[in-house]
């Protein structure tokens, strides 16, 4: 009886570690904190003029965390570094979208938003930013 016992823990284990594999293994919305490491790694990246290793860190975490304002705004900054103004554009848009109340990244956006000659869409952004 009692290695019948072993043998189920040893299948729920099995199993369990199955599912939480396939569920990694996704890359989808299911890892915050590594997203947040390659966020903070990506902008450092970014500040020593590195965008190669930059896209890579972001993209990978943008594929951990997808809908993070700070992932979107992240990778908002390195497509306006990349000069794909329409790309950087969409992501500070939905940074700001998912996270209203996230000053830095409206402060960010009303920034791209000046460099594009959008004064009074930037202006609109800085008000929120300040609120």
């Amino acid at each position: 009886m009692k290695s019948f016992n072993l043998i189920v823990v040893f299948l729920a284990a099995l199993f369990l570690s199955a599912c939480a594999g396939s569920k990694m293994g996704s890359g989808r919305d299911n890892n915050p904190q590594a997203a947040e490491l390659n966020v903070q790694l990506g902008l450092s990246y970014l500040q020593k003029e590195r965008p190669d290793l930059a896209k890579i860190k972001l993209g990978r975490a943008l594929k951990q965390a997808p809908n993070s304002s700070r992932v979107n705004w992240a990778y908002a900054l390195l497509e306006e570094k990349l000069g794909n103004m329409s790309s950087a554009a969409k992501y500070f848009d939905k940074a700001t979208r998912l996270n209203p109340d996230d000053a830095e990244g409206h402060n960010n956006y009303g920034a791209f938003l000046c460099s594009q000659d959008q004064v009074p869409e930037a202006l609109a952004q800085f008000k929120l930013a300040v609120s």
